[in-house]
C-alpha cells in the first residue's frame, strides 16, 4: 500500500483541545468535498470549497514504513532518562493525520505501524467518512463542513468553521450547529473564526459585500471580515456555554 502525501512538518498544534503541543503533521492529499485545484472551486460539494487554503491534490507517493522513518526524521524518538516522582518518563511522540480528508487514505496498515513505533495519532477528518482506521485513532477531531455529510457519530472534539459559507450553502445557523450535537458525540464541542487572510490562489469572492483585500493589511476587507466572523464565534459560545472557542494560535506566532 502506497500513500499520496501532500506535505510533512513539524511544529505545535494550534487549534482545539491539543492546542500548544507538539506534533509532525502529515497531510495526505485528496478530499472528497473538491479536488484541490483553484479552477475546480466552483464545483466541489462542500462550501469548503470556496475557502479552503491547502493545494491538496499534489502528492508524494510513500509506504507506511517511508512516512514512520521521515517522521522519525522530523522527531527522532527521545532517550528515556527524566524522572518524576522516581518513575521514569516514557517519551510520547505525536502525529496529526490530516489533509484533504485523511478517512481517503489512512489505513490500518499505516495506523498500527505509527502506533507501533510509539506514535500517538491524532485524525482531524470532516467526518462524511467512517473507516476502521479513523475510529481507531488515538484522537479524533471531527470538522464537518456545509454541503458534507456527517457518518461519524463519535468522536474526541467537534470543531466547526463559523460561518463556513460557500457557493450554495449558507453559513452554520443555531440551530444546525445544536442539530450536531445530537448527531456526533463528542467530549468537547468548538467553533472557530474562518480565516479570511489567505494565501494568494484562495477565492475571496465569499466574501459579498466585503470584497477581496490585500493579505494581512490592517484595516484590510479581509481583516474586517475575520473580526466578524470571530465576533460570529463568541457570540454563539456566550449563548450555548457547552461550546467553546478555539482560535489558529500557530499563526498567530508564526508556525506552519
Amino acid at each position: 500500500m502506497s500513500y499520496a502525501v501532500h506535505s510533512m512538518f513539524d511544529t505545535l498544534q494550534g487549534e482545539g483541545t491539543r492546542a500548544g503541543t507538539r506534533n509532525v503533521f502529515v497531510r495526505l492529499a485528496g478530499c472528497n468535498m473538491w479536488s484541490g485545484r483553484a479552477e475546480d472551486r466552483d464545483k466541489g460539494a462542500g462550501a469548503c470549497a470556496r475557502w479552503c487554503d491547502t493545494d491538496f491534490f499534489k502528492g508524494e507517493k510513500m509506504s507506511a514504513m517511508g512516512i514512520r522513518d521521515r517522521m522519525s526524521g522530523l522527531w527522532p524518538r527521545p532517550k528515556e532518562g527524566r524522572f518524576y516522582d522516581g518513575n521514569p518518563i516514557k517519551p510520547t511522540r505525536a502525529v496529526v493525520i490530516t489533509g484533504g480528508e485523511p478517512a481517503l487514505q489512512l489505513d490500518l496498515e499505516l495506523l498500527r505501524t505509527l502506533n507501533e513505533d510509539g506514535w500517538f495519532v491524532a485524525v482531524e477528518t470532516n467526518g462524511s467518512i467512517r473507516t476502521a482506521a479513523i475510529v481507531n485513532a488515538d484522537w479524533i477531531t471531527c470538522s464537518p463542513k456545509k454541503g458534507g455529510a456527517v457518518e461519524l457519530s463519535d468522536c474526541d472534539e467537534v470543531k466547526v468553521v463559523l460561518p463556513g459559507a460557500g457557493g450554495d450553502h449558507g453559513p452554520w445557523t443555531d440551530e444546525e450547529l445544536g442539530q450536531l450535537m445530537t448527531r456526533i458525540k463528542a467530549r468537547f464541542y468548538y467553533v472557530q473564526p474562518q480565516d479570511a487572510i489567505v494565501p494568494a490562489f484562495v477565492d475571496t469572492s465569499y466574501l459579498k459585500g466585503i470584497g477581496p483585500g490585500g493579505e494581512g493589511h490592517p484595516g484590510s476587507p479581509l481583516e474586517r471580515a475575520y473580526k466578524e466572523h470571530l465576533a460570529r464565534c463568541i457570540s454563539f459560545v456566550r449563548e450555548h456555554p457547552r461550546w467553546k472557542l478555539s482560535v489558529q494560535t500557530h499563526k498567530m506566532v508564526g508556525l506552519p
